[in-house]
């Protein structure tokens, strides 16, 4: 949440309703929280979290931007350096394929 009121400094004390229908639906339904899909699916966001600037907010803020924003983004001046994305993402895959197996309850083997 602290991510979210930096670059959505209007939300902090606003009331939002219906959000413990939400979370139950969530529960109900065994859905992952937002750590889990950042350490397995969305790994450069992991990364990225505590890179996080907002482009128009004033200069003496501290959660300006400092440089050029990266191309196609709008919150980072820094991108995921390719091995560390895919050292990363190899070890999701394998935390991930871990998983599957402890949900069925079968292991493959390679011949």
């Amino acid at each position: 949440m602290d991510t979210f009121y930096k670059m959505k400094p209007e939300a902090v004390g606003m009331q939002f309703e219906g959000l413990e229908e939400l979370r139950a639906q969530h529960d109900e339904l065994g859905c992952k929280d937002m750590n889990w899909y950042m350490n397995n699916v969305d790994v450069e966001m992991a990364w990225e979290l505590d890179k996080v600037c907002h482009p128009y907010v004033g200069a003496d803020d501290p959660v300006k931007c400092k440089g050029s924003l990266v191309g196609g983004r709008w919150t980072v001046t820094e991108s995921m350096p390719a091995d560390e994305y895919l050292r990363a993402r190899s070890e999701a895959d394998k935390r991930l394929a871990e998983e599957a197996e402890l949900e069925t309850g079968s292991r493959s083997y390679e011949l």
